[in-house]
Parts: structure tokens; C-alpha cells; sequence
């Protein structure tokens, strides 16, 4: 069954698979899962360049929104592609640019690196963080509406992350826009996916795993980090003491927040339309099974005294 034309919550889950092209072979993360030990170092270097505890309205130095998981495979993305130009639609609280900022200077790749968000406050607090982590010259954020500012911009791109307003028409015209100036080769990664495993389709899951199949075919390889891939994350909140930050990365999870759609091009020979995205864009929301009917406090009892009695 596939996840974009499903309606219910099926059980037990499917491990999705492309049905018009290829997968992304990636021999560090196979079936939506990371299969390598993310190194301390990195761990650590996550942990002192942000704060990894309860996000507030208004703040935007030093937190972030996205898992330990999501951030190494950027990292790992990163210096697969070696971009010369790299696009980030989304600043919020600059986490994925530290990290995204962090590949580039380790792996000694020379990038322009140029980051967009509507909000002036995310785009002042990014560019301080690599001021303060000493992460490179090369960054840019600027202030903009993404859909705009894509359709004026005539640059060229290799890497290309979308975090940005994640509402479907917003992320299809984002992609449609970034895909057509991704060169050959070139990654594109979208943030909150949601899971393969349960075959949601909360924007903008249902983009990736559906209209994106059936549109890219076999021009591009696609794969995912699932969003239930968080553990690592989950014992590093655990360890430092956040578990109050614990309910609301589970309830994300649980309506498909989180994870990572990834597409590498392999060729020019499709190009995107905004208008065949929109054309597939889902008439409502997902259903899910019906949760059992609530048993009220005194019937519990009932039954525990109906237990008890041997009726």
C-alpha cells in the first residue's frame, strides 16, 4: 500500500519502498534507521553549541528543534556532496547551520553557505553562533520570505535543506523552485517528513513519500531518516536531566514530526512543477484507528470488585 493513498493507520507497520525509481544507498542508514554509532565527539559538540532543553516562545539564542540524529546525517550529507554553494530555507535557532557550518570546516570544503528565514531575530542569532564557534566567514542568512525570495534567485545549488513553514503548499513550492537549480548530484533534504513506518502523511510527509516518487522517477534516489530514529537523542535529554522536554519530542513523533527526506539528483531530465505538486496534494488529514473507548474510574472499580468476588 502506499503511504500517500492510504487512509488508515496500518499495523503491523510497512518499511516503505519507492514504486517509480530508485533508492539512495546510503551504508550508514538503511530502512529509515542510522546503523553506525554516532561519535561522542559529536555528541558533545552538539551539546555545547546549543541548548538542548525546553525551547520557549521568543528565545533564539542557542536552542534548537532538530534531534542529534537529524544533525549527523547533515553532517554526514554534507560532506558527501562537498558543495560549493549550500541553501538552508528555515533558520529558526541556527542549529542545522552550526552543524551544516561545522561538516564544511572539518572536511575543509570551500562553500558558500547562504541561509534564509523570515524572521530577523533567527537570521541575527545564526550569524552570532558562528562568530561565537568560530565556524567560518562563508555563512549568510538572510531575511526573506523563501517563496519570493527562491522565484527572484537565479543561483545554483548542491546542497539544499528545507526547514522552513512546513504547510504543504509552501514546502511544494519551495522544492519545486530548489530542485530545478540543484545540480547533478546534488541533495535535498526536507526536515519533518514524518514516519515511513506508519505511512503518515502530515505535511510534508505526504511531498516526499508520494508526489516526489511519482514525480522524480528514476531521475533521482530517494531514502529517509525516520522520525522515530531518536534514541540517541532520548538518552542524551535522559542523561542531562530534561525529562521534561521527553513528552513533547514523543508527541511530535506521534503525528509524524521529525526525520529527514532525502533526494539526491541524478539527472536533468525532469524538472519540477509547483502545479503537478499541488495537483497531488492530499484532501485531509490522516485517520487513524479509533483509540478503545475510555472505561471510567467507577467502572474499573466495579470490575476490580466483580474480580475479587469471583463473578
Amino acid at each position: 500500500m502506499h503511504p500517500i493513498n492510504s487512509q488508515t493507520f496500518d499495523w503491523p507497520p510497512q518499511v516503505w519502498t519507492r514504486h517509480a525509481g530508485p533508492h539512495l544507498d546510503l551504508p550508514w542508514l538503511r530502512n529509515g534507521l542510522i546503523v553506525e554509532a554516532i561519535p561522542q565527539w559529536f555528541i558533545d559538540f552538539f551539546v555545547s553549541t546549543r541548548d538542548v532543553g525546553a525551547v520557549h516562545p521568543g528565545q533564539t539564542d542557542n536552542c534548537t528543534m532538530t534531534t542529534v540524529e537529524d544533525n549527523w546525517c547533515l553532517y554526514r550529507l554534507v560532506q558527501e556532496v562537498r558543495p560549493s554553494r549550500s541553501l538552508e530555507i528555515g533558520i529558526m535557532r541556527g542549529s542545522s547551520s552550526i552543524t551544516i557550518g561545522k561538516a564544511l570546516l572539518d572536511a575543509q570544503i570551500s562553500c558558500d553557505q547562504v541561509a534564509v528565514d523570515i524572521d530577523p531575530l533567527a537570521a541575527d542569532a545564526a550569524a552570532k553562533h558562528f562568530r561565537t564557534y568560530d565556524l567560518g566567514t562563508r555563512y549568510t542568512p538572510l531575511v526573506a520570505d523563501s517563496r519570493e525570495w527562491l522565484r527572484s534567485d537565479n543561483g545554483r545549488w548542491q546542497f539544499v535543506f528545507l526547514d522552513g513553514d512546513h504547510h504543504y503548499d509552501t514546502v511544494a513550492r519551495e522544492f519545486a523552485e530548489a530542485y530545478n537549480r540543484t545540480d547533478e548530484g546534488g541533495v535535498l533534504i526536507l526536515h519533518d517528513v514524518g514516519s515511513a513506518h506508519w505511512g503518515t502523511h502530515e505535511d510534508p510527509g505526504t511531498l516526499f513519500f508520494g508526489a516526489l516518487d511519482d514525480e522524480l522517477g528514476d531521475s533521482a534516489e530517494m531514502t529517509w531518516l525516520d522520525s522515530t530514529s531518536c534514541s540517541v537523542d532520548m538518552q542524551l535529554r535522559t542523561a542531562l536531566g530534561l525529562h521534561v522536554t521527553l513528552p513533547i519530542i514523543t508527541s511530535g513523533i506521534a503525528v509524524g514530526y521529525g526525520g529527514l527526506g532525502i533526494v539526491r539528483k541524478r539527472d536533468s531530465r525532469r524538472s519540477m512543477s509547483f502545479e503537478r505538486l499541488m495537483s497531488k496534494k492530499p484532501a485531509g488529514r490522516p485517520r487513524y484507528l479509533p483509540l478503545p473507548p475510555a472505561v471510567s474510574p467507577l467502572r474499573r472499580a466495579a470490575r476490580r470488585a466483580a474480580a475479587l468476588l469471583g463473578i
